[in-house]
């Protein structure tokens, strides 16, 4: 049984067609990395996925079942989405704890507030535990997000842009870990504006893409569709430098 799967799903916002048709499939510990020009649909795609918008046609599984009639959904899947600033006096070990909320009765305990440390520590961040979210950095803002969606341990990781606002060395951190929680079992599916990233880490790819305005899609494994021709012209520009770069880890 697939942990995870999009079956002939589509999103329409108005009169706009922005999905359609889609159909794909992940297993525990595959990473499936999302490409396509700005507009496209790849956060539409996201949040379609995790059932925060609803497809228009089609549906999302999980271990089989259909995501809206699964009640602690959210007790197996985390997402992280892009960073954007935030305006609320909350400090970052109390941001990462809200991270249990699935799992929690009443208010936390010692043991989430142990956990959500752990998570800090494995992304370097634990200097910022006792720092308020709304004065942090972009890239600060995007490694506590990052934290919070660790600290319940999910089966299905979900990350809308996870290397935006970061430097180089934590974008190879972030990279580094994604790829070590799928080596733990953990599915991943991530937006990126970074071929090179996907072609690293996935194993799976989706490219989205419009022709003559319909939405489009290509799905596989990640050495078939991460090529130079589709690359070149879904984005209608020469990639032989970003297909053949290359990041140590």
């Amino acid at each position: 049984m697939s942990l995870f799967c999009v079956e002939n799903a589509g999103y329409h916002r108005g009169e706009k067609n922005i999905l359609d048709g889609i159909s794909l499939g992940l297993e525990r510990g595959e990473i499936l990395a999302v490409l396509g020009c700005n507009g496209v649909g790849k956060t539409t795609f996201l949040k379609c996925c995790m059932g925060l918008l609803r497809w228009r046609a089609g549906r999302s599984l999980l271990l089989g079942q259909d995501i809206a009639l699964i009640r602690d959904f959210w007790k197996k899947v985390s997402y992280v989405p892009q960073a954007k600033s935030m305006h609320i006096g909350i400090k970052v070990l109390d941001m990462v704890v809200l991270g249990c909320n699935p799992f929690l009765k009443l208010a936390p305990k010692k043991e989430h507030f142990k956990l959500a440390l752990e998570a800090c520590e494995r992304l370097g961040i634990e200097r910022l535990a006792d720092s308020y979210c709304h004065l942090l950095s972009g890239g600060e803002l995007q490694m506590v997000l990052f934290a919070r969606a660790l600290v319940s341990k999910p089966l299905l990781l979900v990350l809308d842009e996870p290397e935006s606002h970061l430097d180089i060395k934590n974008q190879l951190l972030i990279l580094n870990l994604l790829k070590n929680l799928s080596l733990e079992g953990t599915g991943i599916i991530f937006n990126t504006h970074y071929p090179n990233h996907a072609f690293k880490i996935a194993s799976k790819c989706l490219l989205l893409y419009r022709e003559n305005h319909t939405p489009q899609y290509v799905f596989g494994v990640m050495q078939e569709v991460l090529c130079q021709s589709n690359l070149s012209q879904i984005f209608d520009v020469p990639l032989e430098m970003f297909v053949h770069t290359s990041l140590d880890f």
